[in-house]
């Protein structure tokens, strides 16, 4: 693991935030919206509490990258709070849940960003952590279509509580849908949250995912309530 005091090591210079849970303003890293939504992957949804600025992605992904390969504590313990206050705000306190993450992946490490993430989120939210999942570690690039390739989702141990799921990055879902499903199977009720989902175009200009649940279409005015319903 790589000195994070070291030359070598270069926080982001737009980082400035302060660890507090109303301060949303401000991105831990690159120029993240803060948007919190509500996604879906067929019969699985989650929910999520920053999105892509799509003028911005690519330099944003990259320094996405430096954090998760350097593990910085500092943008793990910010979005750790992000995601504990999203989740302490739909769900409340989740009594007898447990915290866990995805299968480890790309990242091929055993305390990858997305483990320190959950198990950090899990400290704030009171709850314990436990992995849940064997380590699959393949190398490349995370992309939807390598994931055909993936070996079997292997389980460490059956879930005696009720489970909340948290990712890092939820692209196309498939990996927070695999978990869920898997979970869900073992009799347990299993919510999900992911730090960052989706796009928003520029700045602010919302450009929504919304999910399907077989309902009639809402009226203009009724969406945009549930725009700022959803802080969005």
């Amino acid at each position: 693991m790589q000195n994070l005091e070291s030359p070598a090591f270069v926080r982001p210079a737009k980082f400035d935030c302060n660890l507090n849970a109303e301060d949303v303003t401000c991105s831990p890293i690159g120029s993240l919206v803060a948007r919190r939504a509500v996604y879906s992957r067929k019969a699985v949804a989650w929910i999520s509490a920053r999105a892509w600025r799509t003028d911005m992605i690519p330099s944003d992904v990259r320094a996405l990258k430096a954090a998760k390969q350097n593990v910085d504590p500092v943008v793990i313990a910010r979005a750790a709070l992000e995601v504990a206050a999203l989740a302490k705000m739909l769900f409340g306190a989740l009594p007898g849940f447990m915290v866990s993450t995805v299968a480890v992946g790309h990242s091929r490490r055993p305390d990858s960003f997305s483990v320190r993430l959950a198990a950090a989120g899990a400290k704030r939210l009171e709850l314990p952590f436990e992995k849940l999942f064997a380590d699959r570690h393949v190398s490349g690039v995370s992309h939807p279509k390598e994931l055909k390739k993936l070996p079997p989702l292997q389980r460490l141990t059956t879930p005696t509580a009720n489970v909340l799921l948290v990712d890092d990055v939820a692209t196309s879902g498939w990996h927070i849908e695999e978990a869920v499903n898997d979970l869900r199977g073992c009799g347990v009720a299993c919510f999900a949250v992911s730090w960052i989902s989706g796009t928003v175009i520029g700045e602010g200009a919302s450009k929504p995912q919304l999910v399907d649940f077989g309902l009639p279409a809402l009226p203009a005015s009724m969406r945009r309530t549930a725009r700022l319903a959803l802080g969005s």
